[in-house]
């Protein structure tokens, strides 16, 4: 039985009295498991989000005879963002600032770690929209000053961000006897959507009916993919499918349009096919000299009750910004899941271990809790639809996991702002507030 990795994170920040970042200090010591040693980055994402002179983030590791950890949803940005964005709360606070001004303030268009251009920031403008939608004009700024009946309401907000990575992906298009068009990959579809996606890419290029287009995938002997996991799998592999495409078009001399496989077998009777591939990471010239993340920024909405210290999550909002969204039925389906996550690990989440043997004592779905349906809010998620041609050809980056980043954070964040109390251990635990709230 696995473990989810244990974290303990300190976050320093200093600030001019303008709010202007002037020192970032972000240190996470997580357990390590001798026989399968695992590391979460928890302090990566602090290094591109904000602008500052003074920057500094460190990894440390100790090694415990206790079940392993790997990664898992948005490994290293979900708990990093959410000790950050909490802390950017706190600054704010003592700023006597607004939290989203703050956030802005230090907004930049520059890389801080790697000084590159930064591709498709739209890190404020997500914050702006999503403060405007969400009503961010009715927060109380103060701390249990919103009542209904027994219950504090309170809002709180935390940004996104999550690098975009661009994987080794290769991809086969070919126009059969049949007269079919095939879109051919080892990607796996593990519910992300990726058959709708690629028809849609291909039909798209070509100029043909979707329905003229079988996407075969999950078969070692096709192409090799850049694969599924974060977040990578649908901007890769279109990426790729996209510069098939324009070769099969290229090679067959044939115009794009509804008859174009009709076309291609008047002029090849056997078929045609064509591959496309995109490099790994930093390899391809003119993109390598710049940074490419995806933003977001997320709203919520809670109400504490001040007896028992149950919280309920009211609503959400997520904004993101990841380039062009290839279908925004999928897309939003992602990023749903993604929110879902991050609220299922700030309030439901929490693996027990045995102190004498390092067991895991919640091994299952009974005690290991998860969201149900009465525990998810309404959610709402807006995308701002933008190709990012910087980041890759036909402008798209991953979604996925993004909806998972600063989302625990702007729960915590919310809970404050409702009841007084600063929750600085995971998952929040009624026993905490109540305590806490006394206090208060």
């Amino acid at each position: 039985m696995w473990g989810a990795p244990w974290h303990h994170q300190r976050v320093r920040f200093g600030a001019d009295a303008e709010g202007r970042l002037t020192a970032i200090g972000h240190e996470a010591l997580i357990y390590s498991n001798d026989n399968d040693p695992f590391v979460e980055q928890t302090g990566t994402a602090t290094r591109s989000l904000y602008t500052s002179a003074n920057r500094m983030t460190r990894h440390y590791t100790t090694h415990l005879d206790r079940p392993g950890g790997d990664t898992v949803r948005a490994p290293g940005e979900l708990p990093g963002l959410l000790a950050v964005e909490a802390a950017m709360d706190e600054l704010a606070e003592a700023l006597q600032m607004d939290p989203i001004k703050l956030r802005v303030l230090n907004d930049t268009d520059t890389d801080p770690e790697s000084g590159s251009p930064l591709t498709g920031r739209k890190l404020s403008e997500c914050l702006q929209v999503g403060a405007e939608q969400f009503g961010w004009v009715d927060r109380l700024p103060r701390p249990r000053e919103r009542k209904e009946g027994q219950w504090l309401i309170g809002m709180g907000v935390a940004a996104a961000i999550r690098p975009h990575f661009q994987g080794a992906t290769e991809v086969e298009i070919a126009v059969t006897p049949q007269g079919r068009v095939e879109v051919r990959s080892d990607l796996t579809d593990i519910g992300t959507g990726s058959y709708t996606i690629l028809a849609q890419v291909a039909a798209e290029v070509l100029g043909v009916e979707p329905d003229t287009v079988d996407v075969l995938l999950a078969d070692s002997r096709l192409p090799t993919g850049g694969g599924s996991g974060g977040s990578w799998g649908a901007s890769n592999t279109s990426t790729a499918l996209h510069q098939a495409c324009h070769a099969l078009i290229d090679s067959t001399g044939v115009a794009v349009g509804p008859d174009f496989a009709r076309q291609v077998l008047a002029r090849h009777p056997e078929g045609a096919t064509a591959i496309g591939s995109l490099a790994g990471q930093g390899s391809l010239a003119d993109w390598h000299e710049k940074s490419r993340h995806t933003y977001g920024a997320h709203f919520v909405e809670v109400a504490v009750h001040q007896l028992t210290g149950e919280v309920r999550v009211r609503r959400m909002l997520g904004v993101f910004a990841a380039g062009r969204i290839l279908n925004p039925m999928t897309a939003r389906s992602q990023l749903l899941g993604g929110m879902t996550w991050g609220l299922s690990a700030v309030l439901h989440e929490g693996a027990e271990f045995d102190a004498r043997y390092g067991n895991v004592l919640n091994g299952d779905l009974a005690e290991y809790l998860v969201p149900v349906h009465a525990d998810i809010p309404d959610i709402n998620i807006v995308m701002l639809d933008e190709p990012d041609l910087e980041a890759n050809p036909i402008g798209v980056k991953g979604v996925a996991e993004l909806g998972s980043c600063g989302s625990s954070a702007a729960v915590v964040n919310a809970i404050y702002n409702a009841c007084g109390v600063r929750i600085r251990k995971f998952p929040v635990r009624l026993a905490t507030l109540v305590a806490n709230m006394s206090d208060t």
